[in-house]
């Protein structure tokens, strides 16, 4: 086992969840990860559903107020009243095709509708979640209890008002506020708490949300992150370099760890104020006989990636480990590189690291592969050091990317049906007798109409009736 420099609880799950409920974003990049914010500020099926869940938080909190504006001031809006309501959220809404504002309403007619809208989107932002996670548990995080009944929805607005403390950041989500067992770490329920931050960490909200639905939490797995130690390592590192190379010994690193780690850096980054930028290359040293999942790695980054394929004189012995060294040697002599992050468990780049005292590393290590003796020389020698491992949080988005990626290449080879030739030719074969037109007419109903089912594992395309 490594040595314990305490790893802290992942902030990963309930980074999307504190996204998609409104978060704000001073608040955010200070408790959350930072790079969850900028990623989803991407995806306009995040996006949505947080303006969404943002304008409602607004409703209920300000209802009162809101409501008497509407009712008293000619020509008011929801939209108008940027104090209350960021105007932004509306212009993206409609960007989007989604029509929030309405004449002379009400903020109850705007809750019902969008408690309507956040119902139809939320499917939408499932894939941004682990496939670890229970997704109908997140969902109904944002499904308010019959959200179209007025009545049902101030009853909620009292709620709020009354236990503003037992909401997240005072940003509505519907969780079951009257319930201690809701706000207990003790998992018998016991406690006495009605109050309190659910998305502190991923534990305590996993632990709550798994209780208040009657089963148990066990994946804590997949719920580590990095220590403060790896951390400020990280940070110390960045800051120190001047131009950083990533080795990769592709024999003894995992890609998907590897891409993990990647994040981890860039969050790093982001929190020490340091330039992403000193990171110029990355080089995978690669043996002919490892997997192909390498080329996953241009997905998560935008410097050059070298990928060099060592061929073997011997079959028994891999020249992984001195094409390595010479790629680092040419590097730091050659070009310039003052500082290169070494991805590898190989006691062997010792050898390196002594023999180039001008150079600054930082070796990633993984937990099953590494000797202790290693560990021993680089911090006798002050060498600087992390585990992939506990970047291992982060890795069930990247390796269902990689799984996304290579099944849409696979179908792409394995379908390929030129289906307005093939109708073409129906028409002249069955002799329907039908005009230009209606041909047009038909082909593009047929489109609409071609749905995808699994039988027994074999993918069919079938044709639903009009």
């Amino acid at each position: 086992m490594p040595p314990d420099d305490r790893k802290n609880l992942s902030v990963q799950v309930v980074s999307i969840v504190g996204y998609l409920i409104g978060v704000k974003e001073e608040i955010f990049t200070r408790e959350f990860k930072t790079t969850v914010f900028q990623t989803l500020e991407t995806k306009p099926e995040a996006k949505t559903l947080r303006a969404l869940c943002t304008i409602r938080t607004a409703l209920i909190k300000h209802n009162g107020t809101i409501a008497a504006r509407l009712r008293n001031e000619a020509f008011s809006n929801i939209n108008k009243m940027p104090e209350y309501i960021d105007p932004e959220l509306f212009t993206f809404l409609s960007s989007q095709g989604i029509e929030i504002i309405r004449t002379s309403p009400k903020p109850m007619q705007y809750l019902t509708a969008i408690n309507k809208l956040i119902n139809d989107h939320t499917n939408q932002v499932q894939q941004f979640f682990p496939t670890w996670v229970e997704w109908k548990y997140i969902r109904a995080l944002f499904q308010m209890p019959k959200g179209g009944n007025e009545k049902e929805i101030k009853k909620v607005i009292d709620d709020f008002h009354a236990s503003m403390n037992s909401y997240p950041y005072h940003c509505y989500m519907n969780w079951p506020i009257h319930n201690p067992a809701a706000y207990s770490d003790d998992p018998e329920g016991n406690g006495n708490a009605t109050s309190g931050n659910v998305i502190q960490n991923d534990k305590r909200f996993l632990t709550l949300l798994y209780s208040i639905n009657d089963t148990t939490f066990q994946d804590y797995r997949y719920i580590t992150d990095i220590s403060d130690t790896t951390q400020n390592t990280l940070e110390g590192f960045l800051e120190n370099a001047e131009r950083i190379v990533l080795a990769v010994d592709c024999e003894n690193s995992d890609p998907y760890k590897l891409c993990a780690v990647l994040g981890g850096i860039k969050e790093a980054a982001l929190r020490g104020g340091v330039d992403i930028g000193k990171l110029t290359k990355i080089i995978l040293i690669d043996d002919v006989h490892t997997v192909d999942a390498w080329e996953i790695l241009k997905n998560y980054v935008t410097v050059p990636i070298e990928h060099i394929r060592t061929e073997r004189v011997n079959d028994h012995k891999s020249l992984v480990d001195i094409q390595l060294t010479a790629a680092v040697v040419a590097e730091h002599y050659r070009e310039g590189v003052d500082s290169f992050l070494l991805a590898s468990s190989d006691s062997d780049f010792w050898g390196l690291i002594k023999s180039l005292p001008s150079a600054h590393f930082m070796m990633l290590l993984e937990n099953d592969k590494y000797g202790q003796s290693l560990i021993d020389t680089l911090t006798l020698n002050e060498v600087s050091y992390c585990f992939m491992d506990h970047f291992a949080g982060n890795m069930d988005g990247i390796k269902t990317g990689a799984l996304d990626k290579a099944t849409a290449e696979a179908l792409a080879e394995t379908i390929d049906f030129p289906l307005k030739d093939t109708v073409d030719r129906l028409y002249d074969d069955l002799r329907v007798g039908m005009t230009e037109k209606q041909k047009q007419n038909y082909y593009k109903n047929l489109v609409k109409r071609l749905h995808i089912e699994i039988v027994d594992g074999v993918l069919k395309v079938v044709v639903k009736k009009g």
